[in-house]
């Protein structure tokens, strides 16, 4: 199996911003307050376009508030595999009306998600390959493997792929 689950993940480079691979950290998330995860740091966007964008899709419900973000994003966004691997924000995608891999798709789905009041987690696996370099202690360059979040939906935990369009419930041991 080529992609192995190293751990959950959340992004460093949401902190700092998008100039390059951001040395990796591994966060526990504490599930049993997701409140904590619907704000986002200013380096994913304009807070105020998130938010009016956000309020446009915001559901009757929170899935439908997902569908409808989901929906939006494939009718106003396209695929552009030359900018694939490279960090962008909210306000960098929407310039281009573009997306480049699953990062973009996440970064632009998970702050519209938060700015539409669902608590929601980036989580980054990585493959075989970047997890040897990373136990090696070599030099980091470039982050590889899959981004997908976690969000909070009528009162439980469940993974979102936005670019599978998967969503599946998460049971958690208690």
């Amino acid at each position: 199996m080529r992609f192995l689950l190293l751990s959950v993940c959340l992004l460093a480079f949401c902190a700092t911003g998008f100039l390059g691979a951001v040395e990796p950290t591994v966060d526990s998330i504490d599930y049993a307050h997701p409140d904590i995860y619907r704000d986002f740091p200013d380096s994913l966007g304009d807070r105020a376009a998130i938010l009016a964008q956000a309020s446009k899709l915001k559901g009757k419900s929170e899935l439908q508030t997902i569908r409808n973000v989901l929906r939006w994003m494939d009718q106003n966004l396209q695929y552009d595999g030359k900018i694939a691997y490279q960090w962008r924000n909210y306000d960098d995608v929407m310039r281009e009306k573009k997306y480049g891999g699953c990062a973009d798709q996440g970064i632009v789905c998970g702050v519209l998600l938060k700015g539409a009041g669902i608590p929601t987690v980036w989580v980054k696996t990585m493959d075989a390959a970047w997890i040897w370099t990373f136990k090696k202690e070599r030099p980091f360059s470039s982050w590889s493997g899959h981004v997908f979040l976690e969000v909070f939906v009528d009162g439980k935990w469940s993974l979102l792929d936005r670019g599978a369009r998967l969503f599946t419930r998460i049971i958690l041991p208690k």
